[in-house]
């Protein structure tokens, strides 16, 4: 997340297929399918563009970095998110352009898919 990028309180999303996937070598699979669709507009990631743009759903890929239980029957999944930001009329022509953008988020699953992704903070 940039340093000037306000926080964002979490927002929460269902993954069912990625909590049946925990404990499994799916695992990083499963989330990488069926997160990107729910992302693109999400809080946590609008908050970490660097030029106020707006992701490319296609753009987004999924890292699993890491994964801890959270104490409380929830799993934590650390996860790299790379895409591209399309920002217009910054140009001389007010043509829009794309920028790379990578940031780290931390999702936190309940066994039943019910999930909140926020800024990756350690």
């Amino acid at each position: 997340m940039s340093p000037s990028a306000p926080a964002r309180p979490e927002s929460p999303l269902s993954l069912p297929a990625t909590a049946a996937a925990l404990g499994t070598d799916a695992l990083a699979a499963t989330l990488a399918r069926e997160l990107p669709p729910l992302l693109a507009t999400h809080p946590a990631l609008v908050a970490a563009t660097e030029q106020g743009g707006r992701i490319d759903p296609g753009s987004i890929g999924i890292s699993l970095l890491g994964q801890r239980a959270a104490g409380d029957g929830n799993t934590e999944l650390r996860i790299g998110v790379c895409c591209e930001e399309s920002v217009g009329g910054c140009s001389c022509g007010d043509a829009p352009y794309t920028s790379r953008l990578y940031c780290e988020l931390l999702l936190t699953l309940a066994p039943d898919g019910r999930a909140k992704i926020g800024p990756g903070q350690d």
